[in-house]
């Protein structure tokens, strides 16, 4: 997900553009100088595409921000940008998987050794 310095999304999951005509599924990667941030983005139709969010020119418009859909041959025009990779967050599953594992296994491990402790007083 992409927001704004107010918070607002930009680009992310089920924001829908009216010229894009589908909803954003997943923002693969970004591009950004000091002027403007390039997305590239996968549709719900499995469609990849870029969008250009950039400060607005427009003076009737109340919006800090503009955005327009752009071709991928139009953005070397744009001038350098940095480009940053957005991970999968499927590849955080095996992650949160793992994790969960060894919490119940430290919990099992306290919870046998409080017994076997209580047990052995008790034998005493």
């Amino acid at each position: 997900m992409l927001r704004d310095e107010h918070g607002m999304s930009l680009a992310g999951n089920e924001v829908k553009y009216g010229d894009a005509h589908s909803k954003i599924e997943e923002v693969i990667k970004y591009g950004f100088n000091s002027d403007l941030l390039i997305a590239e983005i996968r549709n719900d139709k499995d469609e990849i595409y870029f969008r250009e969010f950039g400060k607005n020119q427009n003076p009737a418009s109340k919006a800090d921000i503009s955005s327009r859909l752009i071709y991928e041959y139009e953005i070397a025009a744009l001038g350098k940008l940095k480009w940053v990779e957005i991970n999968d967050k499927k590849n955080y599953r095996p992650m949160v998987v793992a994790r969960g594992l060894l919490a119940l296994t430290l919990i099992g491990l306290f919870i046998t050794l409080t017994v076997l402790t209580i047990s052995k007083k008790n034998v005493e």
